[in-house]
């Protein structure tokens, strides 16, 4: 069984990053992929793909690097603008919140909608029935209304104020709890405006639906369900019946117990609003999966332990959320409780120049399965004017291996152009593959004329890259006896022949 913790390794140039378009598309749409491979589809039309997954949140993408942190990729602290600081999420618990909203095993909805100002409306927290009344909240999804349970006896549409409401309670003996039911009922008919927000909470750690008031209070007793209070909303999100999302996905706190009551604006993390209400392109895509993917660019060259924390355990299959060995940890400074999605995949890439893979942190290497992209010179033309690019490429190679380790070889991706010509071939080997090949000897042009078939030392010679000059030490220093030793410099041969790419290889 393949892993959702995937890392691609491989020497520079081996089409690590254009290998994760068809990697991540395999992941989030099986049938697409499919379908472009059974097609033999150009280029532009996976990239078109990936690109809508992209604009979907369905693929998030980062770069890891020296100075990449836990503060960057989990959550930090960060100016609130006023003189004090607050939690804010990094790019993984980004991808952790779409990846909830689309869990595979639960159906979401969540439908286009205008951007909302909050500053022009209120948000109200609503139980919508106890959690075992689970027809009444199914009712209210499938009829577009809120509902409320206490004083269903009594109709107050011909209440103009709080007064008359309040009067109705007072004559009916029945009714308990006087000041929860005239608060409620107030906050229902008068207090909530059309255009507030109605978030439709399921005990006090979870949510279930979001919507915006669209209608005034009626009163109707003739319903399947027992209450009878009742406003018209458009649902703009909202999960099925038996599934939820915890709080701390889009609030900074827990919900309290109270049937209905307004939240403030700070409780709200207003950043992932648009996850939820569709104001930014819809996380919800007609594919058969729905899993998510993210991508950690050149992924070995972060501190994987200053950068993961305690989430490294979490990213392990069995460790997910709703596995048989699942964790769920406290985030040190939003004090949240925290667990990875099932459905959410992790793929890297890694250039084994940089850092080879037996450095890399044990941790890491434990919880990650790894695919090497090695260099194929199948993919290069065997004629290009007389020269083979497949014999440049192996020679080379077979070379590095030897004078150097496998771990720098040079990719075919150098080499790869539509309209590969012999002067666009010497133009590669100037300006990408000698200046690799310098950083990887350090300077040594003696390994680096080996590499390359050799040099010269004759100036009208430009049948090599590379040439050679001696230096005498009595030409240089003739006033001193101690330096007698002659040294070889080598420079770039500025203008080579096609035969200098022919001497690479025979």
């Amino acid at each position: 069984m393949t892993t959702k913790n995937q890392i691609l390794f491989g020497p520079p140039g081996t089409g690590k990053t254009y290998a994760i378009v068809e990697k991540t598309l395999a992941i989030v749409d099986p049938e697409g992929f499919g379908r472009l491979k059974e097609q033999h589809a150009p280029r532009e039309e996976w990239t078109r793909l990936y690109q809508s997954h992209v604009e979907a949140n369905r693929i998030q993408f980062c770069t890891f690097h020296q100075s990449f942190s836990y503060e960057d990729f989990v959550e930090g602290l960060r100016s609130d603008g006023k003189g004090g600081f607050e939690p804010k999420d990094g790019i993984f618990k980004q991808v952790c919140t779409t990846a909830s909203l689309i869990d595979s095993s639960e159906e979401t909805v969540a439908q286009v909608a205008p951007a909302l100002d909050l500053e022009q409306r209120s948000v109200y927290k609503m139980s919508l029935g106890r959690k075992q009344e689970e027809k009444i909240f199914e009712y209210c999804l499938k009829e577009s209304v809120i509902t409320l349970g206490y004083g269903s006896q009594i109709d107050f549409t011909d209440c103009n104020d709080e007064n008359d409401i309040e009067a109705k309670i007072i004559a009916d003996d029945s009714i308990e709890n006087f000041d929860t039911v005239n608060r409620s009922i107030n906050m229902l008919k008068f207090d909530i405006q059309i255009g507030d927000i109605i978030i439709a909470s399921h005990g006090n750690h979870n949510f279930r639906a979001i919507g915006v008031v669209t209608g005034d209070y009626y009163y109707n007793s003739t319903t399947p369900i027992p209450y009878a209070h009742f406003r018209k909303v458009d649902w703009l999100f909202h999960r099925a019946a038996d599934s939820v999302i915890p709080t701390h996905e889009l609030f900074k706190r827990n919900f309290v117990q109270i049937p209905l009551y307004p939240l403030s604006h700070e409780m709200i993390k207003v950043e992932k609003l648009p996850l939820f209400l569709g104001s930014s392109p819809s996380i919800i895509q007609n594919v058969s999966s729905n899993n998510v993917v993210l991508v950690i660019d050149e992924i070995n060259r972060g501190n994987i332990s200053r950068i993961f924390g305690e989430l490294i355990t979490l990213i392990e299959d069995d460790k997910r959320r709703g596995a048989i060995n699942e964790i769920i940890v406290t985030l040190p400074y939003s004090q949240e409780s925290f667990s990875i999605p099932a459905n959410l995949h992790v793929l890297g890439t890694m250039n084994t120049a940089d850092r080879s893979i037996t450095l890399m942190d044990t941790a890491l290497r434990r919880r990650f399965e790894f695919i090497e992209l090695a260099p194929d010179p199948f993919l290069l033309p065997q004629d290009i004017e007389g020269i083979n690019a497949q014999a440049i490429l192996t020679k080379m190679n077979d070379r590095i291996e030897y004078l150097y380790d496998r771990d720098h070889m040079i990719g075919h991706g150098f080499f790869l152009n539509e309209s590969l010509t012999t002067e666009s071939l010497l133009h590669i080997m100037q300006t990408k593959v000698v200046p690799l090949l310098q950083e990887y000897f350090y300077d040594d042009f003696e390994k680096i004329a080996f590499v390359l078939g050799g040099a010269t030392n004759d100036l009208n010679d430009s049948s090599y890259f590379l040439r050679t000059k001696s230096l005498h030490a009595q030409k240089l220093f003739p006033n001193s006896s101690r330096m007698r030793e002659e040294k070889i410099r080598y420079e770039m041969v500025k203008y080579p022949t096609v035969e200098a790419l022919r001497r690479v290889y025979a």
